[in-house]
């Protein structure tokens, strides 16, 4: 125990000074029982960080009274976009083996587009979740420095870095603005909703930002409503960045583990075709620069909820 060790290093040290004509290593011993301590200490912290990593509380079911009240307003996130509406666009870096050229340039839409200023190799409706969207995407090579594309009739500028150098944007993790799925506790508290929107318009102003990341647990959202409000209002200069996002446990099962999956997770199969990354499944056949994801793995085949699915990139 954590006392022993304390008891321990007293002793050495009352030893210490009963012998002090005598030649004793106490800096190594003391060392050696520190070393113990801070592995006791340290192996405590990663039981109790992983116990609430792992562990979320039951969400109510239900969308907020605001949300509601948002969607009354601007429109519900599954109903087609206004046509001035600021385009679905994701532009993420090509995967390491592809060429540090390469770039994934990707619109989302309601409907399949014919987009006659850019021709996209993938068009396909989204598979197995959030179906409602629909998905254009191709790879491309741009050179370092400012890119002027035209997609959908809207000027798009890509800035691609030179190799090497530094790069700047935001990272965030494990955002949350609702207690539908899981009990977000500070969400209206702390108006997480505006606070971030307003945060990511403003910052992105500035020339100088590269990229936009989002590390895992993106909004505890297994129909994609939450995501669609919080990407509906952000700025064209924040999608025109290079998008990173990483698949967190709560993407795959929302209450964080396999063991309690349901029928009703996302299995981080939304969020794949939603950022759409250019992800490692991209260059292992039968996958291509056309067909990059992987959809061979079907999450209701066999209604075995509790699998963790490869094809998640």
């Amino acid at each position: 125990s954590l006392g022993a060790h304390i008891d321990k290093f007293r002793t050495l040290f009352a030893g210490s000074s009963q012998n002090r004509g005598q030649p004793e290593p106490i800096i190594l011993k003391a060392s050696v029982v520190m070393m113990q301590m801070f592995s006791w200490l340290l192996a405590t912290f990663l039981c109790c960080f992983l116990a609430v990593a792992f562990s979320v509380e039951e969400g109510t079911g239900k969308f907020e009274p605001w949300l509601h009240e948002l969607w009354s307003k601007e429109g519900h996130p599954h109903d087609p976009a206004p046509e001035d509406a600021p385009l679905e666009l994701r532009i993420s870096k090509g995967f390491g083996p592809n060429g540090y050229s390469k770039v994934r340039v990707s619109p989302i839409s309601h409907q399949l587009e014919e987009f006659t200023d850019l021709k996209f190799s993938y068009r396909q409706q989204f598979k197995h979740r959030w179906t409602e969207n629909f998905l254009h995407s191709t790879l491309m090579d741009l050179k370092p420095g400012a890119n002027k594309l035209i997609v959908g009739g809207r000027d798009v500028v890509v800035d691609l870095p030179v190799e090497n150098e530094g790069i700047r944007g935001v990272f965030w993790s494990d955002p949350c603005i609702s207690s539908k799925w899981i009990n977000c506790k500070y969400g209206e508290r702390f108006q997480v909703y505006n606070r971030s929107i307003d945060m990511l318009n403003t910052v992105y102003k500035d020339p100088s930002m590269n990229f936009f990341s989002i590390l895992g647990d993106n909004f505890y959202d297994q129909t994609g409503e939450i995501t669609k409000t919080i990407f509906s209002r952000l700025s064209a200069d924040v999608k025109r960045r290079f998008l990173l996002m990483v698949n967190g446990n709560h993407d795959n099962w929302v209450c964080g583990r396999p063991q309690c999956a349901t029928a009703r997770d996302n299995f981080g199969i939304g969020q794949m075709q939603y950022y759409a990354a250019d992800t490692a499944a991209s260059i292992l056949p039968p996958q291509d620069d056309v067909n990059f994801y992987d959809f061979s793995a079907n999450p209701d085949d066999g209604r075995n909820f509790s699998t963790s699915w490869p094809n998640t990139g």
